[in-house]
Order: structure tokens, then sequence, then C-alpha cells
């Protein structure tokens, strides 16, 4: 949907969810089984990357991938 200033309604059907996503955005999302209880159980399952380009047709983003047990981001690894 283009930039706007203007107030916008959008219907979303009652078995969808809205998402809304600013423009230049790259969005990571875990395709996880169902019944996992914790991101620690996804981590090895997919990962798919949403790419949401602004007018410009670019996007940037960074992928950090956590150990799930360390504090090694805190020192930039």
């Amino acid at each position: 949907m283009p930039k706007s200033n203007t107030t916008q309604y959008i219907l979303i059907g009652d078995d969808e969810f809205g998402t809304f996503v600013r423009a230049g955005q790259i969005l990571p999302i875990l395709n996880y089984e169902l019944g996992r209880t914790s991101i620690l159980q996804a981590i090895d399952d997919p990962i798919r990357i949403e790419v949401y380009p602004d007018a410009a047709n670019t996007a940037l983003g960074n992928l950090y991938l956590d150990d799930g047990m360390s504090n090694q981001y805190l020192s930039g690894a």
C-alpha cells in the first residue's frame, strides 16, 4: 500500500492477521512446527526472509543468529 498521511481503513477477515511493516525493512520469519514450547526447540527449523522495499526499491537489515546460551553478542560476536 502506498505511503499516505491520511487514515486508512483495511478490512481483515476473521481468519486473517493484520501485519504492518515499515517500507525498507527485511523480516526473518521462523517457520516453526506446531507444538513447540520455546524458541530453542525451533533453533534448527527453517527461516523465511520477507523483503519490503521502500519507494527507492531498497531494503536494508542485519540478521543475527544467537547461539541461545552465551552472551557473546555483547562483545559483537
